[in-house]
């Protein structure tokens, strides 16, 4: 039994190693969370990135211990204990934590990205895309939605699913603060996946064109590969490739608060559903995809109805 687990030891060490490595060129990106706010944590954190790791774990496990659970400063403490841990084991656990029972908590959408983005260093990207959906999700309308949308579409395009992840490179830049400079060059770098595919003569959509960032490859200021690409500098931007409006959208729910409304977008995106939460006053209401015609929701609520999910069309600004 010991050796069988070995080598899933092994891997999860070996990607909490890469993790760093591989977030560290994109601060914009969210590659770092803010710094504590609390002076007792940013004590914590100086000590571990001065070397004493030891030192700074215990104050953080000291804070944990005199903090009562359903304080702010639990959640941020548990945060901090994670993100400068030596285990990955130990540390995804309290990121999952984080968004379990502190899930109202600002630091739930950090611990989010977090897991998500632990999950692509293993190459597990089907378990990564649904916390970046998550994120998107449950963290609409906070400056985490850009990155975790961003992440969505590395994902997706590592998966070489090209569309749906130039619309969430789309929303991504839509989203992006005007100051996340870096941000929103990562999203034009990959955007030119986007400009390829809809330039590329019939036929030759799956083949690889010269100078465009194919799956796993290195954008601007590297992220995975130790080879760096070159920064595109009068390439096409995000405009050239962008799609029809798509006004039409599935709504499957409506709730009086907006938490209840995230829990059953949050099921909906488990089950493999683009959901998402419209509103920003009662009601909340529960939609699925975007769509540019109104017969192509008619046809998504037909596929969506024969699996006991019920929804009516609605515009996407819509109230019903």
């Amino acid at each position: 039994m010991a050796r069988a687990a070995a080598p899933a030891a092994r891997h999860a060490v070996l990607a909490w190693l890469a993790l760093p490595a591989m977030l560290s060129p994109l601060p914009a990106v969210r590659a770092q969370a803010p710094a504590p706010a609390d002076s007792v944590l940013r004590r914590a954190q100086r000590l571990v990135n001065e070397g004493s790791g030891t030192a700074g774990r215990t104050l953080l496990d000291s804070v944990l211990a005199a903090t009562p659970t359903a304080a702010p400063r639990y959640a941020e403490a548990l945060f901090w204990r994670a993100a400068l841990g030596e285990s990955a084991t130990k540390a995804e656990q309290d990121y999952q934590r984080l968004t379990t029972e502190h899930a109202l908590s600002p630091w739930a959408g950090e611990a989010l990205l977090r897991l998500g983005q632990l999950q692509f260093a293993r190459g597990e990207r089907s378990v990564a895309l649904r916390y970046f959906a998550r994120l998107v999700v449950e963290h609409a309308e906070t400056p985490l939605a850009a990155p975790g949308l961003f992440w969505k579409a590395r994902v997706l395009l590592e998966q070489n699913d090209v569309g749906p992840a130039c619309d969430a490179l789309r929303e991504a830049k839509a989203r992006a603060l005007p100051g996340a400079i870096e941000l929103r060059n990562q999203v034009d770098y990959y955007a030119q996946r986007c400009t390829a595919d809809a330039t590329a003569p019939a036929g030759a959509a799956g083949g690889s064109t010269s100078g465009l960032p194919a799956a796993g490859s290195a954008p601007p200021g590297g992220v995975a590969p130790a080879t760096s690409s070159p920064t595109p500098s009068s390439g096409p931007r995000l405009a050239a490739a962008r799609a029809p409006e798509a006004p039409w959208s599935v709504q499957v729910a409506a709730f009086r608060t907006r938490v209840e409304a995230a829990k059953s977008a949050r099921a909906l995106v488990q089950r493999g559903y683009e959901a998402r939460v419209d509103g920003d006053e009662p009601p909340f209401r529960v939609r699925i995809g975007r769509y540019a015609a109104r017969g192509d929701a008619a046809a998504a609520l037909a596929r969506m109805k024969k699996k006991k999910l019920a929804g009516t069309v609605v515009r996407s600004g819509a109230t019903p």
